[in-house]
């Protein structure tokens, strides 16, 4: 303040204090009054000072912080605003004017304005704020870092998000490729700039094409074959598929005997490349015998025989695929009854091990009788004037069917010019049936029929000569007495005959039935002489 002075004419000068106060801080008039008594008691005229305290002072705004602040995009911005300082109002802090977008990259101006009381206005400060984007955009992959992806199957990736302070948020694409076919490691990078030209840290999925799949053992042709027994066996084997190795055919693991029944069971197995192993499949091969033995005969099929001849059949032979040669098991059944003109039959049957029953096969046996082939008479002559009864001769037969002669035959007398002169007894003995006269008639014709025991006939004419009684005539009875070593033999001479009599009586034995004595065959003769029987 200026304050005052006094003079005084006595007690000279000084200085006067005011009455009264000015309050600076408030703007206002205010009078100060200035009073002054001398010494003496004598006062002054008072004096007074109007005082204006008036506010003209602008204030002054100070920032809070730097004037130009980068801001990064996306945060949330504070700012630092400002401060008012005024002589008279004192001080405080401002608000800013204007907007700052985070979310926008640029630059924007905040700005302070303070008008005091007494409306001095500051000067405009401001603050400029840069909002960059500086922060990189993340990547998230979708899914594991790592993944195992089973191979031959379609791979769907799972992809990766991006995620942006300024620029937002995206699916990503995947650079790279996975084989599915090919087992192996596949690298798939996400990477992202955004628009301010921030590069997000790359990010990678590792794809493991793996090859975990067995594979699959697919059987060509049936689960369980029957298969015939020494026959030839091909088996249909079987296939395999398999996701990454592809395809391909198996051959079997086991055998199978044809030669021996039984089941045998073929194993198909199969690793892939990536050692997965297929469940093993397999065939049950039943090696069976359902062939019959093949019978075959040996010599013909029909056969004739004759009767009361041995037979001997000629057999047949028997094979079977399993048991081989089985001929000494075939069954025979033989009805063939040599003693019997007939058909008959021989059977040939056989059954296998494995009871498969050969066609069987039959021969044909047809046992013939033939008709006698021929007639003889053991004496072709009968003297004359012998009684009736008298023997001629004994007939036997020849007969293809009886080689030995030993067969029995009947006889009959069927027709000739002697038909009623002679007759025939039941052994075969031709008689006389009356007294001949050789100088009547000297011979006579039979038609004789032998019939064998089945019916087969043979006619044949004899003639029987009538003889003289001048010659001697002799009857030799049947053969008796018959052992291993002797016979006994006797005769009867009937007539002496008209010339020197019977001088010999006796036999000649021969090897032949028509006995001439003086031949060669004849080896013995039996002699007697002087009788009458012998």
């Amino acid at each position: 303040m200026q304050g005052a002075a006094w003079t005084d004419t006595l007690d000279g000068t000084g200085t006067v204090t005011a009455d009264g106060t000015v309050d600076v801080n408030t703007v206002g008039i205010y009078v100060l009054s200035y009073d002054y008594a001398d010494a003496a008691g004598n006062a002054a005229v008072q004096v007074s000072r109007t005082v204006n305290v008036v506010d003209t002072t602008i204030p002054v705004i100070i920032l809070n912080g730097e004037e130009t602040v980068i801001q990064e995009a996306s945060t949330a911005y504070t700012d630092a605003g400002a401060d008012w300082a005024d002589t008279v109002d004192g001080n405080g802090t401002l608000t800013a004017s204007g907007t700052v977008d985070v979310n926008t990259v640029g630059s924007y101006v905040l700005t302070y304005d303070f008008t005091d009381a007494a409306g001095n206005a500051a000067v405009q400060v401001s603050r400029t704020v840069h909002v960059l984007d500086t922060t990189a955009p993340v990547i998230t992959l979708n899914g594991e870092a790592e993944v195992s992806h089973e191979a031959s199957t379609a791979y769907t990736d799972a992809g990766a998000d991006w995620a942006d302070t300024v620029d937002g948020n995206g699916t990503l694409t995947a650079s790279g490729t996975v084989d599915v076919n090919t087992v192996g490691s596949y690298v798939l990078t996400y990477d992202y700039t955004d628009a301010a030209g921030n590069a997000a840290v790359q990010v990678s999925q590792t794809v493991h094409v793996v090859d975990t799949t067995i594979p699959v053992i697919t059987l060509t042709g049936e689960e369980t074959v029957t298969h015939e027994a020494a026959t030839a066996y091909t088996d249909a084997g079987a296939d395999w598929t398999d996701t990454v190795d592809g395809n391909g055919t198996l051959t079997a693991s086991g055998t199978v005997d044809v030669n021996t029944l039984g089941t045998y069971v073929l194993t198909y197995d199969y690793t892939d490349a990536a050692g997965n192993a297929a469940v093993q499949v397999s065939r049950t091969v039943h090696v069976v015998d359902t062939t019959a033995p093949v019978i075959t005969l040996t010599g013909e099929v029909e056969v004739s025989h004759q009767v009361w001849v041995e037979y001997e059949d000629a057999g047949a032979e028997a094979s079977d695929s399993m048991d081989g040669n089985l001929t000494a098991s075939l069954q025979v059944t033989n009805t063939v009854d040599i003693k019997q003109p007939g058909v008959y039959s021989v059977l040939y049957e056989l059954t296998d091990a494995s009871g498969n029953a050969a066609v069987s096969l039959t021969r044909t046996v047809t046992v013939i009788n033939e008709d006698p082939t021929g007639l003889e008479l053991s004496g072709l002559e009968v003297g004359e004037n012998l009684p009736i009864g008298t023997e001629v001769g004994v007939f036997s037969t020849d007969d293809p069917d009886d080689p030995e002669g030993n067969r029995t035959y009947s006889y009959s007398i069927v027709g000739g010019s002697g038909e009623a002169s002679f007759r025939m007894n039941a052994g075969g003995v031709l008689q006389t049936a009356e007294v001949f006269d050789y100088e009547n008639q000297t011979e006579y014709e039979l038609r004789i029929r032998t019939t064998d025991a089945f019916g087969g006939v043979l006619e044949q004419n004899v003639s029987i000569g009538i003889v003289d009684c001048f010659h001697a005539i002799v009857d030799t009875a049947a053969v008796s007495g018959v052992s291993e070593s002797t016979a006994f033999l006797s005769g009867e001479v009937l007539d002496e005959g008209g010339l020197s009599g019977v001088s010999e009586r006796g036999f000649l034995v021969s090897t032949r039935p028509d006995v001439i004595y003086g031949e060669s065959e004849v080896f013995a003769s039996l002699r007697r002489y002087g009788k009458r029987n012998f």
